[in-house]
């Protein structure tokens, strides 16, 4: 299920109906490193099965959370360590690749995210090589997720 609605663009849609099909929770998808490593945030059950019996070649899971990415890249402590409001700590850490506009609308959906995440295990499921997953390759991953 997508759970944030946001439909994929044509290069990662046949990786997330492989997902989809296979009744994955698809949260949060798009590129790290301008369009070079393809990430999809997965539901926690999935990220815990591929943990458990291992990723393909090229795939690897990482913390998703950027709040916290963020701080620990300008040598802060975890924002999310305390008892602390979603609200308030994206007003100090706005995701520098949105712009004012763009953060206000999107409001909702990274405190949406920044909840579920603080909840659940790492679930970011990355791509490490080079353009878009073959069909090969998300059959492999697939094969891992069901088997």
């Amino acid at each position: 299920m997508l759970k944030f609605g946001l439909l994929p663009s044509p290069e990662m849609k046949p990786l997330i109906d492989a997902l989809l099909e296979q009744d994955v929770d698809v949260y949060l998808h798009g590129y790290l490193k301008d369009k070079s490593m393809p990430f999809v945030d997965i539901g926690w059950n999935t990220s815990a099965r591929l943990n458990e019996v291992g990723l393909p070649s090229g795939w690897t899971l990482i913390y998703a959370f950027f709040i916290s990415s963020e701080a620990v890249a300008q040598n802060q402590s975890d924002p999310l360590m305390g008892n602390v409001s979603i609200h308030e700590i994206l007003q100090n850490y706005q995701p520098k690749h949105l712009s004012e506009a763009q953060f206000k609308e999107n409001m909702q959906g990274l405190i949406d995210q920044a909840e579920y995440l603080m909840g659940f295990p790492p679930s970011r499921l990355v791509w490490l090589q080079h353009d878009m997953p073959g069909s090969e390759d998300i059959r492999k991953l697939i094969d891992q997720i069901v088997n």
